[in-house]
């Protein structure tokens, strides 16, 4: 229920990680939920990353992957001797287009896997606001394409209809149906 919530919390806020400009806004749910989480991702890696210099390799699934978006930014710029690695599943849009481009300046190292006609990453709408972070690979059946660095490369995911957009799609990702049974989309 809590996630429902935080998923329903559309409104756009001011981000508060360091180095974001003035103007760049994400999702004030996912924000909430990654701003509950950061204090003890903080302490669990300067436990197991002494010096701030380590790898990382971060992913999530759903609001588990918007999540995600905002600790790969937080991270990166927190321990700038790291090298951290962003991987996601059905990521939403996050923020908005200032968010996304200053996103892609901070973590330029991340990947956002999109399945087919997955209906997740179309919310929230493009027409509030919200824009991707790069960069897409649209999967389709056994194929894969990588898409261009925009976020919203029209050939991709982008190109699926309205109509055809799909919960199932979202729990099914590299061929694994119920990939996330515990996901209620």
């Amino acid at each position: 229920l809590e996630n429902w919530i935080a998923n329903l919390q559309i409104f756009q806020t001011q981000v508060t990680l360091p180095g974001a400009p003035a103007g760049a806004t994400v999702h004030d749910g996912f924000h909430k939920v990654f701003l509950s989480m950061q204090a003890n991702i903080t302490a669990e890696l300067d436990y197991f990353c002494p010096g701030r210099t380590c790898q990382m390799q971060i992913t999530g699934h759903s609001l588990g992957a918007a999540v995600a978006v905002m600790a790969a930014a937080d991270l990166a710029i927190s321990y700038p001797g790291s090298s951290v690695q962003l991987h996601t599943y059905g990521c939403p849009r996050c923020g908005n287009d200032v968010f996304a481009k200053w996103f892609a300046g901070v973590q330029p190292a991340s990947t956002r896997l999109v399945n087919s006609d997955d209906i997740v990453p179309h919310l929230p709408p493009k027409d509030m606001g919200y824009h991707h972070v790069p960069r897409e690979v649209w999967e389709h059946g056994a194929n894969y394409t990588v898409c261009d660095g925009s976020g919203e490369d029209p050939a991709c995911s982008y190109s699926v209809p309205v109509i055809d957009y799909s919960v199932e799609d979202h729990l099914t990702y590299m061929q694994t149906k119920d990939a996330y049974p515990n996901c209620l989309a």
